[in-house]
């Protein structure tokens, strides 16, 4: 939660995807406490923040620069024009770029919050598999594309990590 707010939400999708067990549900919820516990919320919020002030620092830089639009074949400069010129820049080098970064950001904090369910003493890979096996998810998708396009780690390296984890800690 974030303000003296804490809400966990548990929609009735999963109760019925992991059949009502109840060691399951329990793993996900511990899972969900993991990420409340160690203030993911705010992890991501900082990076969203980091996000906005990339865009508009590069913006300083680019809305004085009439090469910009001129290069995209317009006459005249505006400010709307510069703007749109700029987003479509900003959109198609440097936030797919960002968006790789989030990713990684993404994918930590859910090896953390699997690694919390564990310490909890919930095995979360039953539910993971389950979950994956309901949602029709790729076991083990190519590297890249997961790379550039999940924000949460294949289904293969969360089991691994899960399992080394629980190894370790015993």
């Amino acid at each position: 939660g974030m303000l003296g707010t804490k809400r966990i939400v548990i929609y009735d999708t999963l109760v019925t995807d992991l059949d009502g067990d109840i060691d399951m549900i329990k793993s996900v919820v511990g899972h969900e406490i993991g990420h409340s516990i160690e203030h993911h919320q705010w992890v991501l919020l900082v990076t969203s923040l980091v996000n906005f002030f990339i865009l508009f620092w590069t913006y300083g830089f680019f809305q004085n620069t009439p090469s910009v639009v001129t290069s995209f074949g317009f006459k005249e400069v505006n400010t709307y024009l510069s703007l749109r010129c700029f987003m479509t820049v900003y959109t198609g080098l440097i936030f797919p770029l960002w968006m790789v970064a989030m990713n990684a950001v993404t994918r930590w904090l859910e090896f953390r919050a699997d690694r919390y369910s564990a310490r909890l003493g919930y095995d979360i890979r039953p539910s993971l598999l389950k979950i994956s096996k309901t949602n029709k998810g790729d076991l083990n998708p190519d590297w890249l594309h997961s790379l550039w396009h999940h924000n949460h780690p294949p289904l293969l390296e969360r089991l691994h990590a899960v399992t080394e984890y629980m190894k370790k800690s015993k």
